[in-house]
């Protein structure tokens, strides 16, 4: 890990004036329950619930206080708190609701972010950078909205078509089709409500929602941009992808205004990612791309580690350099099957380096036949494990 930043920063603390009024509810309702007033003590829970999960999203009037940072072999050294590498799952640069420019250090999920105030975006990833948790350093999550309301509309109409045919089946059907017809009802509701995940990588950004999944390569995307939409009284806020081929691909975030720092971090992190062209070796390109249809994938294994080792040299065909290996795995822009057979052809020649390198080549991947993939290209001593993967992957573009 670098050691190269130490700057005199800013940390954001959460304002305990703030927290303790967002507590009063619960205090409240304490007392009605031992008071008796048994009637009016949910209410207040509830009351209490909301008001809390609203501060800690907005994080209303916080503290600002200056702190030295500073990055360590080690992790990260905030005033006078230690984090360790390990601890931290991501990084992202975003902005508050006041203007300032933040990085957001997200831990576990039951241990709260830390946000450090930087000057700019360009000194936020320069500290992501030397944590190696910049975009094309490693994968960053989002959780994002139901699929159902990139349209919500179309949502919107659909569900009351369900409702009134439930109604009506029901009605005339009476019985087990009244059951069904409910059951088919609440399964909408819930589609409507499962959130999808968003898996952002140098390579691109992979979108999983129930049992569909769908990844879009770095270089396909021409632009991306925010936007929202009204559906019903409330307004959906999220982020719209535009393919080189005119495709847009809608991800909905939020219907509330307190989670547009997701909004924009998430931009932010496709936005760095999106529009890399390919920079491989030609020769290289077309000697990994080159898999016969009758050859299998425990053949293949085999003949991209001959081609790593050199032995596919001959006075008329040059050999391949590691180097033009390192860069077809390194570049998100050229498909993913050759990537994975670049790595696999990396394979005799990976030293402690190199195999570290390609470890975090696969932490950086958000498709994950990829990732796995490239973990085993720099582990695995198993060629039909090995080939197993580069199935997954998908064949290389076959020539005769």
């Amino acid at each position: 890990m670098s050691t190269s930043f130490e700057r005199d920063l800013a940390r954001v603390h959460r304002n305990r004036w703030v927290l303790a009024v967002a507590a009063l509810p619960f205090v409240v309702g304490a007392a009605l329950v031992v008071v008796g007033v048994h009637g009016l003590a949910p209410m207040a829970f509830l009351g209490g619930g909301l008001l809390l999960r609203a501060v800690l999203g907005k994080n209303p009037w916080p503290r600002i206080v200056p702190a030295r940072v500073r990055v360590t072999g080690y992790g990260v050294v905030i005033g006078a708190e230690r984090i360790r590498h390990d601890d931290v799952r991501a990084g992202l640069v975003l902005r508050d609701g006041d203007g300032r420019t933040l990085v957001r250090l997200a831990r576990g999920p039951l241990t709260p972010s830390i946000d450090v105030v930087v000057g700019d975006d360009d000194e936020g990833r320069e500290l992501l950078h030397a944590l190696e948790l910049d975009a094309l350093q490693t994968t960053a999550t989002f959780r994002a909205a139901s699929r159902l309301l990139a349209h919500p509309g179309s949502t919107l109409a659909a569900l009351i078509a369900i409702f009134l045919g439930a109604a009506l089946l029901g009605g005339r059907l009476g019985g087990k089709a009244s059951s069904i017809a409910l059951a088919l009802g609440g399964l909408a509701v819930v589609a409507t409500v499962w959130p999808a995940r968003v898996v952002v990588g140098a390579d691109g950004f992979a979108i999983t929602w129930l049992f569909r999944r769908r990844f879009v390569a770095a270089s396909a995307i021409a632009r991306a941009f925010t936007y929202e939409e009204s559906f019903g009284r409330s307004r959906v806020f999220g982020v719209t992808v535009r393919l080189r081929d005119g495709e847009e691909i809608r991800i909905p975030i939020s219907t509330s205004r307190w989670d547009r720092e997701r909004t924009t971090a998430l931009l932010a992190r496709i936005e760095a990612v999106a529009g890399a062209g390919p920079s491989g070796s030609a020769g290289a390109l077309a000697m990994l791309e080159r898999r016969p249809d009758d050859e299998d994938a425990a053949a293949w294994v085999g003949r991209l580690r001959r081609i790593g080792a050199g032995a596919n040299a001959t006075t008329r065909v040059a050999p391949v350099a590691p180097d033009a290996l390192w860069r077809i795995v390194d570049d998100r822009a050229v498909d993913a099957s050759v990537r994975a057979a670049a790595a696999v052809a990396l394979g005799p020649t990976l030293d402690r380096e190199g195999r570290s390198r390609l470890a975090s080549a696969a932490r950086a991947t958000a498709d994950e036949r990829l990732r796995v993939a490239l973990e085993l290209a720099a582990t695995a001593r198993d060629e039909a494990e090995v080939a197993a993967a580069l199935d997954e992957v998908g064949p290389a573009a076959r020539r005769a």
